[in-house]
C-alpha cells in the first residue's frame, strides 16, 4: 500500500483516518479506511467498501464469493436487517451493508 495511503482529516470531527483507494481483500477490490479515536488516538474502526463495476463480471464474482466465505466462516449473524448483517465475536463487531447496485461494505470494530 505504502504510497497510496492518504492521511485526511474528518470536517466533522477533525479526527485524522488513512485512506488507501485500491487495497485487495478477500478476492477484491476496495477503498479502505482506518479511523482513529483522537488525534494520535487508537484505531477505532476500519472500513472497506467496494463499488460495484457492472462491466467487471469475473471481477464481481470474485467479491461475492470472497464474501459468502466470510459470512460461512463467522456463522450465523447476531442481526440482519435491510441489507444489513452484524457479527459479534470476541474482540470484535462485524457488519455487512448492501446497496441497492450490489455495492457493499465491511466494517470492523472493537467490542
Amino acid at each position: 500500500m505504502g504510497s497510496q495511503v492518504s492521511r485526511l482529516r474528518n470536517t466533522h470531527s477533525g479526527y485524522e483516518y488513512l485512506r488507501a483507494p485500491s487495497y485487495q481483500y478477500l478476492g477484491c477490490e476496495y477503498v479502505l479506511l482506518l479511523n482513529f479515536e483522537g488525534s494520535g488516538g487508537t484505531l477505532s474502526e476500519i472500513v472497506l467498501t467496494h463499488r460495484a463495476d457492472a462491466r467487471a463480471e469475473t471481477a464481481e464474482k470474485s467479491c461475492r464469493d470472497g464474501l459468502s466465505g466470510l459470512r460461512e466462516k463467522m456463522g450465523r449473524p447476531i442481526s440482519v436487517d435491510h441489507g444489513v448483517q452484524v457479527w459479534r465475536l470476541k474482540t470484535t463487531i462485524i457488519t455487512v451493508m448492501e446497496g441497492r447496485r450490489r455495492d457493499f461494505q465491511i466494517r470492523y470494530t472493537p467490542n
